[in-house]
């Protein structure tokens, strides 16, 4: 790289489609004041939109700082993961992350997460609660998300909820630059949402830290695109949330030899019995017996089960009276 000066901090942007929200997302990253440099890893997955145009004005006025990859045929379409992209090729000791269509709020949040990582090598990365707002700039109260206190995320509650935060507030020791070549391969296959496969990757090397400020803006666009919520809205999610939850189980066991709890997958049981109470139809019923059918260790899954019962029944009578 000759005398270029090596950034602290990568700043990884997945933006598609992004046209309306791409100025607001890097006008947050360029206003951070910090006594570091930093890099802005932008990957444009072939937006048909304006999307690519923008990033290139943005591009000419700094370009010491934004590094952009312009693809020219969809990467998501054939299955490749566009973070890898971003990953690869990060330089800094942290990466931090603001997809095209979220934004940063506060000019201090960089600095205030690097210090703290920088002072407490313990911690493997930290995340801060976030504003959230949908596709119209109305606000939401998304559980997990907008109402993070400050604590430690560890292992255990991954386990209850697998999101520490949202994933524009999270900053992280880049740890893909020493991850050894058989995990980054796990890691890369493992065929879940990529938030939630990040977060795993995270807490089974180490805690994460959470503030409890808001500094950044989620915003949850469901009429398109092809974001987690934009291709499942108003679908039953279960059966993917379940498949995605054995991958997981996979890529814990087989890269770091630690068996998630079974729990993870008979609570999406629950969930899918929970949808099918509040609208039986053909489809709900379906997706509840596909998931019971598949499921590993069916006797373990039984007896679990016959123990909660007395809190099954209470929550199904519930949902019903609600329901009618």
């Amino acid at each position: 790289m000759g005398n270029e000066t090596v950034p602290l901090v990568s700043v990884s942007v997945i933006t598609y489609n992004h046209e309306k929200y791409i100025r607001q997302c890097l006008d947050g990253i360029l206003m951070q004041d910090v006594d570091f440099p930093y890099e802005i890893l932008v990957h444009d997955d072939a937006s048909p939109d304006g999307t690519a145009d923008i990033i290139r004005e943005y591009e000419a006025k700094y370009p010491d700082i934004i590094k952009p990859i312009y693809q020219t045929e969809n990467q998501h379409s054939q299955g490749k993961a566009a973070s890898k992209f971003n990953f690869d090729r990060a330089r800094g000791k942290y990466l931090a992350f603001c997809e095209g269509d979220d934004y940063w709020t506060d000019p201090g949040k960089l600095q205030k997460q690097v210090d703290f990582l920088e002072a407490h090598p313990e911690y493997i990365a930290t995340v801060h609660r976030v504003k959230a707002i949908d596709e119209h700039g109305e606000a939401l109260d998304i559980p997990g998300f907008t109402d993070v206190v400050e604590h430690v995320f560890t292992i255990d509650e991954y386990v209850r909820r697998s999101l520490p935060s949202q994933l524009a507030s999270l900053v992280m020791r880049n740890v893909f630059l020493t991850l050894d070549p058989r995990t980054s391969d796990l890691f890369y296959s493992c065929k879940a949402n990529g938030d939630e496969r990040l977060s795993l990757l995270l807490v089974m090397m180490g805690d994460i830290y959470c503030f409890s400020e808001d500094m950044s803006v989620y915003r949850r666009i469901v009429s398109g695109g092809t974001s987690w919520n934009a291709r499942m809205y108003g679908k039953n999610r279960a059966y993917s949330v379940y498949k995605q939850r054995l991958a997981l189980q996979q890529f814990a066991e087989e890269a770091f030899g630690f068996k998630l709890p079974a729990s993870i997958l008979y609570n999406i049981l629950l969930s899918a019995l929970v949808k099918t109470v509040r609208n039986p139809n053909l489809t709900n019923f379906k997706i509840m017996f596909d998931i019971a059918w598949d499921m590993p260790n069916k006797c373990s899954m039984v007896v679990y089960h016959l123990t909660r019962t007395p809190y099954y029944l209470k929550r199904i009578i519930t949902i019903a009276r609600q329901a009618s």
